[in-house]
């Protein structure tokens, strides 16, 4: 609200947002089927409050009580903001079935028999978030050394959002330190297990990296398209810190000028 941009930027994906967000801003999609369409889509019941941005702006609720608002539910409020200052709104991940052709490409180790399949299970494994175990703890098992690390310095961001800094370093760190594993693993995976579907790992893996170049081809295109109506054209991009410095990475090479991206 503060820096009023033209254009809001979100980690979503374009189908089927994009066509919702456009009827949204336009007037044509009220708050409260934008609330429902959410909620379908994050599969669960959230408390979105209609009226919380106002709230929160007039004075009428602190950060502190924001605690008590899901985080699934927090694009919500950032699509009315973005709304009230006027901006373009838009979805700038890609549905999986538009890459899963250049995913299976880059897959070069693994056999052409088994790429359908892995394939498939990558992309049920990416929309139903129901991780395998085997995957889940590796995660786990790299993230562990690190989470000891952040007890002992005193780092406990989930105990208090509201006073985290969004630039905190020792969370970059977390996420290079986990990527760096993340990327030896999904190579060794690729080539060296003997279990087919434990090689899924490695088409996450590449599934991410796909979708991080292509969100900052999209992030590129519109902010050249932006900067061509508007002399001032700027845009706030919201995603996940765990691609944010990749995505950044990219941009910076296009030779793109970042603030920030806001996570």
């Amino acid at each position: 609200m503060d820096k009023k941009p033209k254009a809001v930027a979100l980690e979503l994906p374009r189908d089927p947002f994009q066509e919702k967000l456009d009827k949204y801003r336009a007037g044509k999609l009220k708050d409260a089927k934008l609330k429902e369409f959410i909620l379908d889509f994050v599969g669960k019941e959230i408390d979105l409050d209609e009226k919380l941005v106002q709230k929160f702006l007039e004075n009428e609720i602190d950060a502190e009580e924001l605690e008590d608002f899901e985080p699934d539910g927090s694009f919500f409020y950032i699509l009315k903001a973005a709304k009230e200052v006027d901006a373009d709104i838009l979805a700038i991940d890609v549905p999986l079935h538009e890459i899963e052709e250049e995913v299976a490409e880059e897959l070069t180790a693994i056999e052409q028999d088994h790429k359908d399949n892995l394939i498939n299970k990558g992309k049920d494994i990416m929309v139903t978030k129901k991780v395998p175990s085997h995957v889940m703890g590796f995660a786990e098992l790299i993230h562990k050394p690190f989470h000891w690390f952040e007890i002992v310095i005193g780092h406990e961001p989930a105990d208090n959002p509201f006073h985290h800094p969004p630039h905190c370093r020792v969370c970059h760190w977390g996420v290079k330190y986990e990527r760096f594993f993340h990327n030896f693993y999904a190579w060794f995976s690729e080539r060296f297990h003997s279990e087919h579907d434990k090689r899924v790992f490695s088409v996450l893996h590449k599934f991410d990296k796909k979708r991080e170049e292509k969100m900052a081809e999209s992030i590129d295109k519109e902010l050249t398209a932006l900067k061509k109506r508007h002399s001032d054209g700027n845009m706030i991009v919201v995603m996940h810190l765990w691609h944010k410095d990749r995505v950044e990475s990219i941009l910076r090479n296009e030779g793109v000028e970042i603030i920030d991206i806001t996570i």
